[in-house]
């Protein structure tokens, strides 16, 4: 569904776009005329066909903007930094593991997540960072690589979590739900994050 809108977005941008370009040749005929040059390492665009990327560029950044990207929206994602302890448990074998949650923004706005991961003893057996991360003020959502401390091998997951309960100040402070890897090694199951600070 969210495809089929973006590809509606874009159809659309480029028809208002393409507008003005017609309009001006139409209106102007011979005395329009479209030029490319290039300069150096710039193009230089002339005529109906400068027209039309100049609105096209202007109703992309007025899209964007209305449309907003959550992910590198700081206000979004501000309330999820932190520190973090996570319990997760697989559904097939009922094992548990735990990880230290770190969720802080990057200097571009966008919340990134990265732990340890510790089996039922303790003891660290890897690592993890997100590559993607996709957040709204009620969720998260973010693709991760596990690395095997052991094997050094990665495994590629998606997690998907929902609030379940926040402080005074609308922070979330307690997260719940599911994991899953991707691949022939595939299994899943839950995960709840509490938050430490």
């Amino acid at each position: 569904m969210r495809e089929r809108v973006t590809l509606t977005a874009i159809a659309v941008l480029v028809a208002l776009s393409l507008l003005p370009a017609v309009l001006i040749y139409w209106l102007f005929g011979i005395l329009s005329s479209a030029e490319v040059a290039w300069a150096s390492d710039k193009v230089k665009l002339g005529g109906p066909i400068a027209a039309f990327f100049a609105i096209l560029l202007l109703l992309y950044g007025f899209y964007s903007r209305l449309m907003g990207t959550p992910t590198r929206e700081s206000d979004v994602a501000q309330p999820f930094v932190g520190r973090w302890l996570a319990k997760s448990s697989s559904n097939a074998s009922g094992r548990t593991a735990t990880s230290d949650v770190d969720a802080q923004l990057t200097d571009g706005g966008r919340l990134a997540l990265s732990g340890n991961l510790r089996d039922q003893s303790g003891k660290v057996i890897g690592a993890w960072d997100t590559k993607e991360v996709f957040c709204t003020p009620t969720s998260l959502a973010y693709r991760y690589v596990i690395t095997d401390r052991v094997s050094g091998n990665t495994t590629i997951a998606f997690c998907t979590l929902r609030i379940q309960e926040r402080d005074k100040s609308t922070r979330p402070t307690r997260l719940s739900g599911d994991w899953d890897v991707i691949g022939p090694k595939h299994h899943d199951g839950t995960v709840e994050l509490e938050r430490v600070h």
